[in-house]
């Protein structure tokens, strides 16, 4: 399993759709900032410019991570190839999770030290809090990114349509804390505060710990990567492992 990882990640790696994507993302923070720099210039300009940036960067690396990590396994048929010669189902969905894993952490923190050393060649400033502010944005896309990305696995293999996933994925990312802010609009639901549970709310409550100094705002985060993840990978075999695939 561990050739086929690397196999895997080292094509999406060379993939020109991705990495045109991570450039686009790239691109849109340098000339974010440099449209910024000449205007008042100091370390909150800078992270609330960075902030508004991420909101589309974001967009653009988790559906791409997405789309490289699993849409060329159905579109190429390459799945029923690993399947027939003597690969077990499990084993190629865990895989593929580890895929996701790599090129998500890999691409947002390519994403973040751009970032950073953006706003240390431009002479932003940045103070402590600061720099928690806009490292705790990045990470919480990144488990974002990873987290829906987890949970479209379902729809994935239980329907084996790589658009309705795709979809699926984009939607969650684009409008899941739009939902939230809907439920916590109902007048009964929005004092037991179930936004905490769920998966973006936990991320959204986990940074704002860390933004307080709060250790346990790590915990949380991994908490409910954790909760995501497994239950998105065993739902995905359990609808995977009926499904008939045309060799």
């Amino acid at each position: 399993m561990k050739d086929l990882i690397i196999a895997d990640v080292t094509r999406i790696f060379r993939k020109p759709t991705y990495r045109v994507a991570l450039l686009v993302c790239l691109g849109l923070s340098l000339i974010w900032a440099i449209r910024t720099r000449v205007n008042v210039w100091n370390g909150y300009t800078f992270v609330t410019g960075q902030a508004g940036v991420l909101k589309i960067s974001g967009l653009i690396l988790g559906i791409s991570i997405y789309l490289s990590v699993y849409a060329d396994e159905f579109s190429s048929n390459s799945m029923q190839c690993l399947i027939g010669h003597g690969i077990s189902r499990f084993r190629l969905l865990f895989a593929k999770f580890i895929d996701c894993v790599i090129v998500t952490v890999a691409s947002f923190l390519i994403y973040y030290f751009f970032t950073m050393m953006l706003g240390l060649a431009l002479g932003a400033g940045i103070n402590s809090s600061e720099l928690r502010y806009i490292s705790g944005l990045i990470l919480v896309w990144m488990f974002r990114s990873l987290g829906y990305a987890t949970f479209s696995m379902i729809v994935l293999y239980w329907t084996k349509n790589v658009i309705l996933a795709t979809v699926t994925d984009a939607i969650l990312l684009f409008s899941a804390a739009t939902l939230l802010s809907f439920l916590n609009s109902i007048p009964v639901l929005k004092f037991y505060h179930l936004d905490t549970y769920i998966f973006d709310g936990m991320l959204t409550s986990a940074n704002s710990a860390i933004l307080l100094g709060q250790p346990y705002g790590w915990l949380w985060i991994l908490f409910a990567v954790a909760k995501i993840c497994i239950f998105s990978i065993v739902v995905s075999f359990l609808l995977f492992r009926k499904k008939e695939l045309d060799f």
